[in-house]
């Protein structure tokens, strides 16, 4: 009977059951052991910790509320370049009210001279 596959199984266990073998062996695997671990410290994930919360969990609506009102936006500048202040005090006005009472633009952040 010579079958390559059994035989070879058989000869690997026997020499995985040796006293040697067993050395050999436990230092293979405790190798690939802390190469993972190494590798697993140099993984990056990027992963977000709401993901596993379901959408109606209160800790999802926490997120949310968080990022709603404690996130910080971009800043911009409106330019108006020569404009006649006086004359167009109306147009002024007009951009003031709508760039306070914009729901992009966080309460209290809005900077403009004509207030």
């Amino acid at each position: 009977r010579m079958e390559p596959l059994p035989d070879a199984l058989e000869a690997f266990a026997k020499a995985v059951l040796t006293p040697a073998g067993k050395i050999v062996t436990f230092f293979v695997f405790g190798g690939v052991f802390v190469l993972g671990i190494i590798g697993l410290n140099e993984l990056y994930v990027n992963w977000k910790l709401e993901w596993f919360f379901p959408s109606d969990s209160y800790v999802t609506e926490f997120f949310d509320s968080n990022e709603q009102y404690f996130a910080s936006g971009t800043r911009y500048s409106i330019h108006t370049g020569d404009t006649d202040v006086y004359d167009n005090r109306d147009k002024f006005q007009a951009l003031d009210d709508q760039v306070h009472n914009s729901r992009f633009n966080q309460e209290g952040s809005v900077s403009f001279f004509w207030r």
